[in-house]
């Protein structure tokens, strides 16, 4: 069992603040808001380096919750954290909400996660 608030990992993977020209199922892309409009994009694709972070997958009911962690000995490397956002139960998936844009464009993509409060499709 996974506590509440409890630290689990954080996504690792190859680095670009550049639209990579390919971008695989595993890129996650994180856009920080830095002021009146300004925002910095970071992807991060795990197909070729990643950890065990890049098998989480999306739920419209997440157990898990991501966070920008900047440390000082890296500020320009943003790392995505992911914490427990409840408690989570031995052998329960492990999932998060994917965010409101997706790296692969805009065409929408059918939602499988199965809870109660399925949205239908991927955000």
């Amino acid at each position: 069992p996974v506590c509440f608030g409890r630290f689990l990992c954080c996504y690792i993977g190859e680095y670009s603040v550049k639209r990579p020209k390919k971008v695989t199922p595993y890129t996650l892309v994180l856009h920080e808001h830095c002021g009146p409009g300004r925002t910095l994009s970071t992807w991060v694709d795990s197909e070729a380096s990643g950890n065990v972070a890049r098998f989480l997958n999306h739920s419209c009911e997440p157990n898990l919750k991501p966070f920008v962690v900047r440390i000082a000995d890296s500020p320009y490397r943003p790392f995505i954290a992911f914490f427990a956002a409840r408690d989570i139960t031995a052998g329960e998936e492990l999932t998060f909400e994917y965010s409101s844009s997706s790296a692969s464009g805009d065409a929408e993509v059918i939602c499988y996660c199965g809870s109660v409060n399925c949205k239908g499709f991927l955000p």
